[in-house]
């Protein structure tokens, strides 16, 4: 069943309004982040501006005094920052890991983004494959809701996380958030053209493990580098594939109960 839903993505995803839609969401998802960059940029001039003011009022040599002093408590950071190897090492790894911060900040955002896009495709894929199954929806209030508590939660869980982003052999822990917020937000997206509320709850219990599985390979291949982001659409359809058909099966199962 897994193997067909996969199949039967890869075959919608290469159809050319779904390459549109990618395209369309990531170019918007680029001015969001570059614009972002940019208002984050000059926050950052206004405050290095006021830190420069600040240190060059303060005595400079009594303030480098005291760093010397803290770092020389610690005799084998001092050896090692002494040795232009780990230097460049420390330098290289927090390079690295600051550019997989900045990439997975940017899947993010382009799930927001595509997620308001999303109703395109699923709304193809009912017209193709289930045009028996009714798009029901959820309502506003409740999405908003959802989205100002998932997005919450995320950023509890990055804080609590992120210093573990920079420790080495268990740095793969500070993803755990992000997926979170992957899971979420993907069943939430596919969810909430189909189902409505009381569905959409439903199905997340009863579903949990398949959906889980499901979202765990899809945030596995967002992972790839650029691929992972451009091909974010085909884990829509992916999703849809399945909660059309447990959507199916729990609309006959309510309407055989009642007879």
């Amino acid at each position: 069943m897994r193997k067909k839903v996969f199949l039967q993505a890869i075959n919608d995803f290469f159809s050319k309004e779904v390459l549109y839609v990618s395209l369309v969401s990531f170019i918007l998802t680029v001015f969001a982040v570059f614009g972002l960059f940019y208002l984050l940029s000059f926050l950052g001039s206004e405050i290095s501006t006021q830190l420069l003011l600040y240190v060059q009022g303060a005595d400079g040599e009594q303030l480098f005094a005291t760093l010397k002093g803290q770092l020389s408590e610690y005799a084998i950071l001092e050896f090692l920052f002494g040795i232009n190897f780990f230097a460049y090492l420390l330098d290289f790894i927090i390079f690295l890991n600051l550019l997989l911060l900045f990439y997975l900040s940017f899947l993010m955002l382009y799930s927001i983004i595509i997620g308001f896009i999303a109703p395109v495709l699923i709304k193809r894929i009912q017209k193709r494959y289930y045009p028996e199954v009714e798009l029901k929806g959820i309502k506003l209030l409740p999405s908003l809701w959802f989205y100002l508590k998932t997005i919450t939660v995320t950023l509890l869980l990055l804080f609590i996380f992120l210093p573990l982003f920079f420790i080495p052999a268990i740095n793969f822990l500070a993803l755990l958030p992000l997926y979170y917020f992957f899971h979420k937000a993907l069943v939430f997206d596919v969810s909430s053209v189909l189902n409505d509320y009381e569905e959409y709850r439903k199905l997340s219990k009863v579903n949990w493990f398949n959906l889980k599985f499901q979202t765990f390979v899809c945030f596995l291949l967002s992972l790839v580098p650029v691929i992972g982001i451009v091909i974010y659409p085909f884990y829509i359809i992916t999703l849809s594939h399945t909660l059309f058909g447990e959507t199916k099966q729990l609309r006959q199962h309510r309407a055989f109960s009642r007879k």
